[in-house]
This record gives C-alpha cells, structure tokens and sequence, in this order.
C-alpha cells in the first residue's frame, strides 16, 4: 500500500502525460525502500532531487562502477556507445564517455 500511496504523490509531482509515469514509478519505489532512483529524464531526475530523493541517470551508474573497478573505461566507452547505436541520447558522441564524465566530476 505505501508503494500505492507514493505513487500518486509521485504522479502529482512529475507526470505530465502517459510519459511520465514510469518515472513516477520509480520514484515511487525507491523513496519507500530508502533506494537510489535511476532514470535518464534529466527533468524529471531535477525534479525528484528538488523533492529530496537522490536520484541519478544511467551515466552516473557507469561511471560509479568504473570508480569502483567492476568496469574498464574501455568497457564504459563500449557499452555507452552501444548505447548510443541504439537510440539513446546524451550530452556527447561515441567515444565521448571519459571526457563527459571527467567534466562531470564523476571519473
């Protein structure tokens, strides 16, 4: 029921439209079991962290394994162009990873 609950506090505060729900969703689960929210939707993501709730993209995951030596840079670099190949979209081009996140503060 908390789920429920934090779910429609998390719709109020971020859904705009059918988009918007996964990450409500998200939001939703992590504020109940004291979690870390991953989404990409940079708007969203501004949102959640104005309400409190830590929350961080995709890129931020990548980087905090490389930080922690689960993952090469070369490893990083590979999988974040893969994702680029398929449609993902962020602030750089293939190859740009390192870069970024070095800028970023997160390498």
């Amino acid at each position: 029921m908390d789920e429920i609950i934090a779910l429609g506090e998390w719709l109020q505060r971020v859904s705009a439209g059918r988009r918007d729900r996964g990450e409500a969703t998200v939001f939703a689960w992590a504020e109940v079991h004291g979690a870390i929210a991953i989404v990409d939707d940079k708007d969203a993501r501004m949102a959640a962290q104005r309400a409190g709730l830590a929350a961080h993209g995709t890129l931020w995951v990548i980087a905090r394994a490389v930080v922690a030596e689960r993952i090469t840079c070369a490893g990083a670099v590979g999988f974040v162009d893969a994702m680029l190949s398929s449609g993902a979209r962020y602030p750089f081009g293939y190859g740009g990873f390192v870069p970024w996140a070095e800028a970023q503060g997160l390498l």
